[in-house]
């Protein structure tokens, strides 16, 4: 008599662990994708800090001496004569990364970042005034924006402002 019910019991908490298990498998899947959400926002981050400091790293202005000083009339934004578009080692100042973009991202000597191929990594540079409001004419700031996204995931982006030195 005692065997029987050890048979039914087992075979009970068989069917209940079953049950939770079922009942548990969509977080399980869920937090599976959450954690490679947040491996690719932490990559995105990594990456747009990355493009950011190669940015700032480059002189505020063509005009702008070694050692930095202020300058009084600071150049257009965009790509100087001498400078290739796409090739940023050959950009010296900040504003000639305006409109950079790249995809898979590149490592400052311009080799292709093949574990992050999914990222696609772009530069904005603008003029801002004191208010930092953007500015049609040549200031003393600059605004840089650098984001970084994939197709499932929104542009994580980084801002500064630099200024005339």
């Amino acid at each position: 008599m005692k065997r029987g019910f050890i048979l039914v019991e087992a075979t009970i908490t068989y069917v209940v662990l079953t049950l939770a298990l079922i009942a548990l498998l969509p977080v399980f899947i869920m937090s599976m994708r959450s954690a490679k959400g947040a491996e690719q926002i932490v990559a995105g981050t990594q990456l747009s800090t990355e493009l950011m400091e190669e940015v700032c790293l480059r002189k505020w202005d063509q005009a702008t001496p070694v050692p930095a000083v202020h300058i009084s009339v600071p150049s257009a934004i965009g790509v100087d004569a001498g400078e290739t578009s796409s090739d940023k080692r050959t950009f010296n100042d900040i504003d000639d990364f305006d409109g950079w973009s790249e995809n898979p991202p590149k490592d400052p000597v311009m080799n292709d970042m093949t574990d992050f191929k999914i990222y696609t990594r772009t530069v904005s540079v603008k003029y801002v005034d004191s208010s930092l409001a953007v500015s049609v004419s040549t200031t003393d700031y600059k605004q840089v924006m650098v984001c970084t996204k994939t197709q499932k995931m929104k542009p994580i982006c980084l801002n500064t402002i630099l200024t005339n030195r």
